[in-house]
């Protein structure tokens, strides 16, 4: 369900925009948001490939270079909530940005947590 929202929410955008005549992503979508804003979709975009990137994991979660999209998904969920923050027109008023800069506060705290374990295992393997 959750891959299927990611793949949706770009999908229907880059439909409707082909369909209007503007063509195909990356272009109609970079030049269907103000030109200081496009730097936000390309963000969206490459966060796009690494969350699709992570559906690899079946095939190859047991290689040793695997740990680099885990970390690369870490940064791409931060540049998602940019996204966000920056395009999202019903986040720039009212109840609903307060929460994301919630959720955002939440996200670092966890990863924080979760590399700071993952750094003391790390040490306790190093010192036996």
């Amino acid at each position: 369900m959750v891959l299927a929202a990611i793949l949706l929410h770009p999908g229907l955008l880059a439909w409707q925009l082909w369909r209007d005549g503007l063509g195909l992503p990356p272009g109609s979508e970079i030049n269907y948001v103000s030109p200081s804003m496009g730097i936000y979709v390309v963000i969206a975009m490459v966060s796009l490939l690494i969350f699709l990137a992570y559906e690899l994991r079946r095939m190859y979660g047991n290689r040793p270079w695997w740990k680099y999209v885990q970390y690369a998904s870490d940064v791409a969920i931060f540049l998602i909530l940019i996204h966000s923050l920056k395009l999202g027109s019903q986040l720039q008023v009212g109840w609903l940005r307060p929460i994301w800069y919630f959720y955002g506060i939440t996200l670092a705290i966890s990863l924080a947590y979760t590399y700071l374990l993952k750094y003391q295992n790390r040490q306790k393997t190093v010192v036996k």
